[in-house]
């Protein structure tokens, strides 16, 4: 039987190929197609979406991150991915499956082999000994707590480490189906694409084209490594952009007037550390995007020194505010629920009607894209970068005009071997699952979102109905995420 291996290249798109020739070989002379990510594309959800096949509502996961009702942060894990998996139908129909450093696959769902993700690498994989078994090492994901330099030359270690391991296993022939995400090609980009574009000479440039080559030789030696039989996927789970700046969601507030500043700061740092408020200095030196290089080293070293944190934003009178915004990533507005339903609609009405002037961001009414039992744990109001980035605030600037690289919607996705040379139309990173279960010959449940995409199938498609009610009989994965809480803050989702 035929194997089909997915690698994810987390972040990529076109404007990239143009450093990986054997990549850009590869999407130009094999079907297809640019892959549009979730709205907003944020890593988290996409990468939930990929596995589910469905759209935030349906999954429940929008975040790395929740807020309960005190405004207090907990950790999303795998117990949050609400929906059954493209790979438990797999798993159910018999299929060999191996994933590596696929979020949200802890606690397991499958019998199958799972080495752990960037967001949980400090837990054994499944089963225990599965690293025995093929002679491999745990993973490594780096920790992007020193210069963009440094950060983007222990990422070419990591990769090399963990292209190691999966290729070890990819030998081996024991699985039906692998899955590796090398989420690099995205970190790279939160520390270079700015001077990629901007200063393609400088010293973190060329680092990151090297890593780049690295991502491509890897890709090329997977490649090499299947029959004619087997079937190679290349995809993303959004793409990046340079924006002319940042777009503070909290800041265009309390300027409208729906948001009252105030002495509680929104949680999303470990309690166990001190936090320093740095005041208005610290968010003027916030504001200026060329000393972030400079500054979040120094940071990271106080941090891990004296134990404190800095809090750089300012606060927030929940109590007489009407809205903001809570998580830095997830760029979405939620209303004070004291409103009543009159209010709540007045104020979601007033606000896109007011956002639709700005040409910075979009914003959409959650109910418009989001449906399904949990579409009620997203924000009221859903923004969408365009020309600046939406984050958090408030900072004392609505806007700030520096250049920021940071994701956008605009995917990949390729199919090589056994399939159709087809042409493909652009796709939805929620078509992906379907299209997986088609290329296998499994039957795909009457409940996905996604369609797959007919042009890589062979066979006329078969459709199961899906469980009326899906419950993870699992508990929540234990572990320390302080490794991880710093890991998410480096890249700027905290």
């Amino acid at each position: 039987m035929s194997r089909l291996v997915v690698m994810g290249l987390d972040g990529f798109h076109e404007d990239l190929l143009e450093y990986t020739p054997f990549i850009k070989q590869l999407y130009e002379s094999n079907p297809s197609c640019e892959l549009e990510s979730t709205k907003p594309p944020v890593t988290a959800p996409a990468w939930a979406s990929f596995q589910t096949g469905k759209q935030q509502g349906k999954h429940g996961v929008y975040d790395f991150v929740n807020y309960d009702d005190d405004r207090e942060m907990s950790f999303v894990d795998g117990t949050q991915l609400r929906a059954k998996t493209f790979y438990e139908y797999l798993d159910d129909g018999g299929y060999d499956c191996f994933l590596y450093n696929l979020p949200y696959t802890r606690p397991s769902r499958i019998d199958g082999d799972i080495v752990p993700s960037w967001l949980s690498d400090n837990i054994e994989p499944t089963p225990e000994g599965l690293y025995s078994r093929y002679d491999i090492e745990p993973p490594l994901y780096p920790q992007n707590d020193g210069t963009e330099l440094e950060n983007v030359r222990e990422m070419r270690k990591t990769l090399q480490h963990n292209a190691e391991q999966f290729q070890t296993v990819l030998k081996e022939d024991d699985h039906d189906f692998l899955f590796q995400l090398i989420s690099e090609t995205d970190w790279l980009q939160h520390f270079g694409y700015r001077e990629l574009q901007l200063n393609p000479n400088s010293a973190v440039s060329e680092a990151s084209i090297k890593l780049l080559r690295d991502v491509d030789e890897y890709v090329e030696r997977v490649q090499g490594a299947l029959s004619e039989d087997d079937i190679l996927l290349l995809m993303s789970d959004h793409g990046f952009n340079l924006y002319e700046g940042v777009f503070y969601i909290n800041d265009w507030l309390k300027k409208k007037g729906y948001l009252e500043t105030g002495s509680s700061t929104v949680d999303d740092k470990d309690q166990s550390q001190n936090t320093l408020s740095t005041g208005s200095i610290g968010r003027v030196l916030l504001q200026q995007q060329w000393l972030h290089p400079i500054l979040r080293p120094m940071k990271n070293l106080i941090r891990s020194a004296f134990d404190i944190e800095f809090s750089f934003e300012e606060g927030i009178d929940f109590e007489s505010s009407n809205a903001w915004c809570l998580s830095k990533d997830e760029a979405s507005i939620r209303l004070n629920k004291q409103l009543t339903a009159d209010e709540s609609a007045r104020v979601v009405d007033e606000i896109c009607k007011q956002i639709a002037s700005e040409t910075a961001v979009n914003a959409y009414r959650a109910d418009e894209i989001y449906e399904g039992e949990f579409s009620e744990e997203a924000g009221e109001i859903v923004l969408e970068s365009v020309t600046h980035k939406a984050y958090r605030g408030p900072t004392g600037a609505v806007k700030l005009n520096t250049p920021i690289a940071h994701h956008d919607s605009a995917g990949i996705f390729a199919a090589i071997g056994d399939v159709p040379s087809n042409q493909l139309s652009p796709a939805n990173l929620i078509d992906v699952a379907p299209t997986l279960l088609g290329l296998l010959d499994s039957p795909i449940p009457d409940d996905f979102d996604g369609e797959p995409i007919q042009q890589l199938l062979k066979k006329d498609i078969d459709y199961i109905k899906a469980p009326d009610n899906y419950t993870l009989n699992q508990t929540k994965t234990e572990g320390d995420m302080g490794g991880v809480e710093d890991r998410l803050e480096n890249l700027g989702y905290l």
